[in-house]
């Protein structure tokens, strides 16, 4: 949590010094996202997919406060015993990511532009086991947790029509299953999204 809050403090400092200065361009984008969500605990991954909201705003230095959140799920096939005996069954989970962040904008003026940029996330993630024959269900994992956040990626396009391929990376997630076991994992996203610039 001191790491959070420290970068928290970062952004929050950047962004009011960067704002104090001339003109600021703000910019909305939606598009498609997917997720890999890399287990580090010995369990197994799941890779979710979905679409993303993205809202920026670019300041005359070449600093970009963006703030990006994205809903997604993913379903897989599995075999439970919910009482009856052992039957097929669907594993459906639903992420809900909000990550806001500080970066740089090079060749701002440029057709092509790189931009980096780190941050924090915040996920939530629920996990349901469904029985394709009996019906019954069980919740497995209903939480959630806030990490640092890194980021790149590549905006193309000139005036108003830009498109925007980016790619986070945030480390060491640490959810709490039904059984009060710790589950920890890596989440990766790559989206593509058209961004409109004001």
């Amino acid at each position: 949590m001191r790491r959070i809050a420290l970068v928290l403090c970062v952004l929050l400092t950047g962004a009011g010094s960067a704002m104090a200065q001339e003109q600021i361009k703000a910019d909305i984008g939606f598009g498609y996202v997917a997720q890999d969500l890399n287990s580090t605990s010995g369990g197994t991954g799941v890779y979710p997919h979905g679409y993303a909201l993205t809202v920026g705003w670019l300041l005359p230095n070449g600093a970009i406060i963006r703030l990006d959140g994205s809903v997604t799920q993913s379903h897989s096939l599995g075999l439970a015993n919910f009482g009856p005996g052992f039957e097929n069954t669907v594993d459906e989970a639903r992420l809900r990511r909000l990550a806001v962040s500080l970066g740089f904008l090079f060749n701002r003026r440029g057709l092509v532009r790189p931009v980096l940029h780190a941050g924090v996330a915040r996920l939530v993630l629920w996990d349901r086991n469904k029985g394709l024959l009996s019906g019954n269900s069980f919740v497995g994992t209903s939480s959630n947790d806030t990490v640092l956040d890194l980021g790149a990626g590549v905006e193309v396009g000139q005036d108003h029509h830009n498109l925007l391929l980016d790619v986070t990376f945030d480390p060491n997630y640490k959810v709490s299953n039904a059984f009060g076991v710790d589950v920890e994992f890596d989440l990766t996203e790559t989206h593509i999204a058209y961004v409109y610039k004001y």
